[in-house]
């Protein structure tokens, strides 16, 4: 118990990284810290730096049903991230989509199958042979 409330004190750090991992890690091992370490991760989801935010989604991934009083929230990041473009919303979707999953809620399929137009775009691909009449 004094372990854990020394590294209780990490939850005020200035930095983010080590306000998640202090988190996460309390959030699995504490009981008396669970609530004020999963508010943590819960903050840390809004961050600005996606990056940290993927950080806080993938520690709560991983602590699955410890994790259940976050459902709302990270049903929210999914819905607002699923379907917009670019890796930052990929990354984080495809976290918090595993999270929604892992306790049965709904989510839509990822599809990683190459489209048939995107072979011919990758360099040093042979360009289409139309055979004329």
């Amino acid at each position: 118990e004094e372990l854990h409330d020394s590294v209780s004190l990490y939850l005020d750090d200035i930095s983010a990284p080590v306000r998640i991992e202090a988190a996460s890690w309390l959030a699995e091992q504490s009981g008396p810290h669970r609530e004020r370490a999963l508010a943590t991760l819960r903050d840390a989801l809004a961050l600005p730096e996606w990056w940290s935010a993927l950080r806080a989604c993938r520690s709560i991934e991983l602590l699955g049903e410890t994790a259940l009083p976050l459902l709302p929230e990270m049903r929210a990041l999914y819905d607002r991230t699923r379907h917009e473009p670019g890796d930052e919303h990929f990354f984080l979707a495809f976290s918090a989509g595993a999270f929604l999953d892992m306790l049965g809620e709904p989510t839509d399929p990822w599809d990683f199958a190459p489209k048939p137009e995107s072979a011919r775009s990758l360099p040093g691909s042979i360009p289409d042979r139309t055979v004329l009449p």
